[in-house]
């Protein structure tokens, strides 16, 4: 049986455990997990961003993204579709306390467009929400992951600093619009304030997601995951399996790529 449901039903592979398996371990919540360290590390250059924070979950990377730029009441822009909104306002609401302004767009590409439609929308004396944080999502769930053009990212975020706003690009699958678009990854960080990668949708690994930034946003998420719950200690082999999918499975996106749209013709000629 194939299992479609989701790629986050991806399993270790049999290298993967045995890397997890030797894999060096200490003290994460005292900066001493030497896997933890290395993956960070790796991440923050891969992705050129100054600092990088190993969590739990996409989830919890997208809700310190937004304590760490966010006071409670502001208010966060961003699509209807969007998993930040669709599946995780009600934690958003009751954790970081922000105000979503959730626009419909035609086709999930929240453009510079929406956003100024959106601060538009309401009235903005001093004591109602402020707008802080525009979220944006590549590839899109909801949109049967869809991606976000490039040329519509840069827009928004320079749209988003001349507006006095930050940008959160939860990119959850950005590695398969990375692996459709050859696009660097760096590049797509380049117009993030923050952004979150998952480890364990597509890749493998059983665990994990990377929020990225700058120094000052990732240590308030690192003190705001304490809060959370999510100061694991000896997280290595967890990391280690993060670091194995993303140093060896990248690549291996292409071949679902090609499954996904091989399915797609046949389902169209069933259809027909």
């Amino acid at each position: 049986m194939i299992d479609l449901r989701s790629d986050t039903v991806t399993k270790p592979s049999k290298e993967m455990r045995a890397y997890m398996a030797e894999a060096p371990v200490g003290d994460d919540a005292y900066g001493e997990d030497e896997s933890v360290n290395l993956l960070q590390d790796y991440c923050k250059n891969l992705f050129q961003k100054e600092d990088a924070l190993f969590v739990t979950s996409g989830m919890m990377a997208n809700r310190l993204a937004f304590l760490s730029q966010t006071n409670p009441g502001d208010e966060v822009i961003t699509d209807y579709t969007y998993h930040v909104n669709f599946f995780d306002s009600a934690p958003m609401a009751f954790i970081a306390k922000v105000v979503m302004n959730t626009w419909h767009t035609p086709d999930g590409i929240l453009r510079s467009q929406y956003i100024e439609e959106a601060l538009q929308s309401k009235q903005r004396y001093n004591y109602f929400a402020q707008p802080k944080l525009v979220s944006i999502e590549n590839t899109i769930n909801g949109r049967a992951g869809k991606i976000f053009p490039f040329e519509d990212l840069q827009a928004v975020y320079n749209f988003a600093k001349q507006r006095g706003l930050s940008i959160h690009l939860d990119g959850a699958r950005l590695f398969n619009a990375h692996i459709a678009t050859r696009i660097p990854l760096a590049e797509y960080a380049s117009y993030a304030d923050t952004l979150s990668v998952c480890f364990s949708k597509g890749l493998g690994a059983p665990y994990g997601s990377m929020l990225m930034g700058n120094r000052e946003t990732i240590n308030k998420a690192r003190r705001f995951r304490i809060w959370l719950g999510g100061g694991v200690h000896q997280a290595g082999m967890q990391a280690a399996a993060a670091y194995y999918a993303v140093t060896h499975h990248i690549d291996s996106l292409k071949k679902d790529h090609k499954l996904a749209k091989y399915l797609a013709r046949m389902l169209m000629d069933v259809s027909q």
